[in-house]
């Protein structure tokens, strides 16, 4: 809890203290290569890509491992093209082939312990009425909560491409294996593919379109999945923070499993923030899902607040970073989910999620790897006890980026 009170207490401060925007006038030799890199990041955005290409050597000689140094260099690079008239876009096939591409490859590996891994509730016993009469009932073994170590080893693409001075195009795609030390919900295959578009519109606003599938893969179980679509609009930066409002779209289910499919249409409005060698974004998003008839509980309403801080520390190791993330979720279902539960009360469900991840470089490994640790504390509690689940990990690992 002292690291969310410290993201907490460092977002209302960035609101209350007015950032100038004169540190780019500063000499480069008083400024960090963390420094160096966030300011370019902003000319970036505004397409003054030669001042930005210009930060960004010489954070990069001072820092060939910088965060995010690379990439958006690469982007101020391509925004200039020394000169030469940049193609425009189109969204054929040929001009997508023919572009350049920049792709980022990542390999990590970790292990930890959880008194939860397979996210299970946290009593073992549900009351359950019927006739008028109330029996507890006792859970299957694999639906009680499940304490013990676990290996995952995960795969990251990334791919990169300015198509025109004001067009990008992003794809990506993740999977994850985890073997557990319990049977159960525990042992697992996760994959992700994602896209996006992202178009820099006059008066420094900008606009993203994107789409991502999520799927998850329990042995013997019919995969779960998820698909979004997104937009993203920016409005022009405010000193050193950009302001951008959207929509989400969502369709979740399992195969050939009615009762788990739903639609969600909900809007997002954020603040993305950086100061010096930190970034800070606050979202909200409000939205309701719609059920088929074999949903329990019906609709749902949906609202989620959630605080992300990420720190270029550089205090006890050079390139070292810290990531902290805050969330928190509300959910109200808009029918009873059933008479035999609490006599078919509503649903409703809060959750705290708080994540915090440490990052050094492991130079001894070549001047790609990190290593990390990691802290995740789950708390979700429900008007109904079947719905309450607490959770508590703790992960070491190594990554490799080439």
């Amino acid at each position: 809890m002292h690291a969310l009170k410290k993201v907490l207490f460092l977002i209302l401060a960035l609101f209350l203290v007015g950032i100038s925007t004169a540190i780019v006038a500063k000499n480069m030799d008083d400024l960090s290569p963390a420094e160096l890199v966030a300011i370019a990041m902003t000319l970036n955005n505004q397409a003054r890509y030669t001042e930005a290409a210009d930060l960004l050597e010489r954070a990069l000689l001072l820092n060939p491992d910088i965060p995010s140094g690379l990439i958006e260099y690469q982007k101020a690079l391509a925004g200039t093209q020394g000169g030469r008239k940049v193609k425009e876009a189109t969204l054929d096939l040929a001009s997508l082939l023919e572009a350049d591409w920049t792709v980022n490859k990542q390999a990590y590996v970790k292990v930890g312990a959880s008194d939860n891994l397979n996210r299970a509730l946290t009593s073992s016993v549900i009351p359950i009425t019927l006739a008028g009469q109330t029996i507890n009932v006792s859970l299957a073994d694999d639906e009680r909560p499940k304490s013990g170590e676990a290996l995952e080893l995960g795969l990251a693409l990334g791919a990169y491409s300015r198509l025109s001075s004001t067009v990008e195009l992003t794809a990506s795609a993740e999977i994850l294996q985890r073997k557990a030390t319990q049977t159960g919900y525990t042992n697992y295959q996760w994959g992700k593919l994602a896209a996006s578009w992202g178009e820099t519109l006059p008066g420094n606003h900008s606009i993203v379109w994107g789409a991502t599938a999520d799927i998850l893969n329990y042995k013997q179980q019919r995969p779960y999945y998820v698909l979004q679509g997104m937009m993203r609009y920016g409005f022009s930066p405010k000193q050193q923070c950009t302001p951008q409002m959207g929509i989400d779209i969502k369709h979740q289910g399992q195969q050939k499993n009615k009762a788990l499919e739903g639609r969600y249409l909900g809007a997002v409005v954020a603040l993305n923030c950086h100061k010096k060698n930190q970034a800070y974004t606050v979202q909200v998003s409000l939205g309701q899902n719609w059920a088929n008839n074999e949903r329990l509980g019906g609709d749902q309403k949906k609202a989620r607040l959630q605080i992300s801080h990420q720190w270029a520390a550089g205090e006890l190791i050079q390139g070292d970073e810290l990531r902290t993330t805050a969330s928190y979720f509300r959910q109200q279902d808009q029918g009873g989910y059933s008479l035999s539960l609490n006599n078919g009360r509503k649903r409703s469900i809060k959750r705290i999620d708080v994540s915090v991840e440490y990052a050094w470089p492991l130079r001894t490994f070549g001047k790609n790897w990190q290593g990390f640790v990691s802290v995740d504390w789950i708390r979700q509690e429900s008007n109904i006890v079947l719905f309450e689940t607490n959770a508590q990990e703790v992960w070491f690992g190594l990554r490799a980026n080439w």
